[in-house]
């Protein structure tokens, strides 16, 4: 899947659940109600404090491929490294996301045409997101950083940047 169907599934439904410590049994409930509600975006994060975090991501991306694979668009978030980015593409991740605008993830990404939407909360982060040629940035965290005025303000001269706000609005 290219960036623009990953961009225009997002775009349709609106919504990217954000999963967080839910694995197994409970991921694949959680991802059936979804389904079952029309929502078909989800992001699975790493746990940056579980070694066996990749393996984890790997296990629960199957499961839900099985499950639901010609309905779901996953991805995988909280990357922190291209290590990461890899483990999750290698595990059927057909998205990245980023708490951050780290120019070593987004330009493995482009070069390897992963879709990546990195966090950006400043006119400096667009800026370097617009010059990569990214259409969609995540707004993180969006209460503390301004939440509904911020991104406004910001999107009035990056026309045309959509942001997908995270952590409250």
């Amino acid at each position: 899947m290219d960036k623009n169907e990953v961009i225009k599934k997002i775009e349709d439904k609106k919504i990217v659940v954000i999963t967080r410590g839910i694995y197994g049994d409970e991921l694949k409930k959680l991802a059936g109600a979804m389904v079952d509600g029309g929502i078909s975006c989800f992001e699975i994060t790493y746990d940056q404090t579980d070694p066996n975090t990749k393996e984890t991501i790997k296990e629960n991306i199957k499961m839900l491929e099985d499950a639901y694979g010609d309905v779901l668009t996953l991805g995988v978030g909280t990357v922190l490294t291209t290590d990461q980015v890899i483990s999750a593409k290698e595990a059927g991740a057909k998205f990245i996301v980023s708490p951050g605008l780290d120019p070593e993830i987004v330009d493995y990404c482009i070069e390897k045409q992963i879709p990546v939407f990195p966090g950006c909360v400043t006119a400096s982060e667009l800026a370097q997101a617009v010059k990569r040629g990214l259409e969609v940035v995540k707004f993180f965290p969006a209460e503390t950083s301004g939440g509904l005025a911020a991104i406004k303000a910001l999107a009035a001269p990056y026309v045309g940047m959509k942001f997908m706000p995270t952590g409250g609005l």
